[in-house]
């Protein structure tokens, strides 16, 4: 069997960067046609007729639910813990909540592509990613005319070409989503929450090389969903499938993300630390932090210390809050302890760029409040 044909199975393809050995949940989402329309005219009763001025407070509140459940009906996310990922995976079906009228022509599935310690895809709560990825899409209303007229073909060759042209690794493989491409970097070693920031800027530097393809800006973050391979696209009638699968010797060539980085991003890791060096060089007389170990003074950076990265710290700040909050029952704390731990939380928080919205704050403070 080809390769292209073993990666157009599910349970072949999620394996390459989600793991049933590692502890945390990855998010099955869905989108059914009769929940789609429900949505449509959902939205036109709020956009023509919301507020409604002939109803009383408890009336208005009451449509008001009505109408958020049937927005609901659109989109459903289904936690699925990763040990449980590969059964899931050969029958996806078996998950998804068909309404009456529905069936698989008329249902959209997407995956997670990071892993989460909770069962949702909140950034707050990300444990693992083993990929990077692109999200380009073709078929989209405001891409040029010569984008929307090529064929899948076409498109990965473009791709490619993209790649060697700009000294980028060539991806690990590119699918076909019906109505664009997913370009994927599978990694070799699955990163941890901590390496956040400097995936992000990989991810963002992708992004940046692939725009004038029709790169998707918001499809970055770690809480994309990416079309599941083998299902259907009801927009573009057409199956997720694999167009191209880089292999050496049967295996996928996944990369190592520090190589991966040293590639796209503007200055690689040891050019970075190359710099720090000379600048140290070239200003001794400058004053400069020292680090005391053992009472003597040491010039340099002492072999146990990393570079400082302030959003790094916050993001393991706020771990290290909330596993406080989760050690220590809420009869146990001190008056104050908790107020004083959301405070901090908040701070660790306001840190990350470029902006804090009041949901991720209260995700954050799950748990640590009475």
């Amino acid at each position: 069997m080809s390769a292209l044909a073993i990666y157009a199975q599910p349970v072949h393809e999620v394996a390459l960067y989600h793991s049933p050995k590692r502890p945390g949940f990855v998010a099955l989402c869905y989108s059914t046609g009769s929940g789609r329309t429900l949505a449509r005219e959902a939205f036109q009763r709020l956009r023509h007729d919301w507020p409604p001025t002939d109803l009383t407070p408890r009336e208005t509140e009451t449509l008001q639910a009505k109408l958020n459940a049937q927005k609901g009906q659109a989109f459903k996310q289904v936690p699925l813990r990763l040990t449980a990922l590969p059964e899931a995976m050969r029958d996806p079906w078996a998950y998804i909540d068909l309404l009456p009228g529905d069936s698989p022509e008329t249902t959209s599935i997407w995956l997670s592509q990071a892993e989460f310690s909770q069962p949702n895809r909140q950034k707050i709560n990300l444990a693992h990613i083993a990929a990077c990825w692109v999200d380009i899409d073709l078929r989209h209303e405001n891409s040029p005319p010569h984008l929307r007229r090529l064929s899948p073909d076409a498109a990965l060759k473009l791709t490619l070409a993209r790649c060697k042209g700009e000294g980028v690794p060539q991806p690990s493989a590119v699918y076909w989503t019906g109505r664009g491409l997913a370009v994927k970097w599978y990694l070799t070693k699955a990163l941890p929450k901590a390496a956040y920031p400097r995936w992000a800027a990989v991810q963002s530097a992708l992004v940046k090389l692939f725009e004038s393809l029709g790169a998707d800006a918001s499809a970055q973050d770690a809480s994309r969903i990416l079309r599941l391979v083998g299902t259907w696209n009801p927009k573009a009638a057409e199956t997720c499938r694999p167009l191209f699968v880089d292999e050496f010797f049967g295996e996928v060539v996944k990369l190592s993300f520090d190589d991966l980085a040293d590639a796209v991003l503007p200055i690689a890791r040891a050019e970075l630390a190359a710099l720090k060096a000379r600048r140290l060089h070239n200003a001794p007389g400058k004053q400069r932090l020292l680090c005391l170990h053992g009472g003597r003074e040491e010039r340099g950076r002492a072999s146990n210390l990393e570079v400082f990265n302030p959003v790094r710290l916050a993001w393991l700040q706020l771990d290290d809050y909330r596993k406080l909050a989760s050690l220590r029952p809420v009869a146990q704390r001190p008056e104050g302890w908790t107020n004083t731990l959301v405070w901090l939380a908040t701070s660790a928080l306001v840190i990350e760029p470029p902006r804090v919205s009041w949901r991720l704050v209260g995700l954050s403070h799950a748990g640590m409040a009475c």
